[in-house]
């Protein structure tokens, strides 16, 4: 599966393309930058390979067992910022199975 989005902004341009490998369960990430800064563009580049991805019910699980409580989960999207994820809302990123 792959998935991208373009941000821009007056001073800034975000390109952003990931990758998840349902089978693996891992993701690619890559982030370009564009930022004007007195009068000129200058460049990022941001790439993570390989993320492991894990269900939310799995991590949840897990931090109980180690004794952790009150564990809340977020996501993010573009139109209405983080909000918490146990309110039934998509994260707007990447789909787990």
């Amino acid at each position: 599966m792959e998935w991208g989005f373009l941000h821009h902004e007056d001073d800034h341009v975000c390109v952003v393309r990931s990758t998840y490998d349902h089978q693996s369960g891992t993701a690619d990430f890559d982030a370009t930058i564009f930022r004007l800064q007195d009068g000129s563009w200058f460049r990022r580049d941001l790439v993570l390979y390989h993320q492991k991805c894990h269900a939310t019910a799995a991590v949840k699980s897990a931090l109980k067992s180690a004794g952790f409580t009150d564990i809340e989960t977020y996501g993010f999207d573009w139109q209405s910022g983080m909000h918490a994820m146990n309110k039934g809302r998509p994260t707007g990123f990447l789909p787990l199975p």
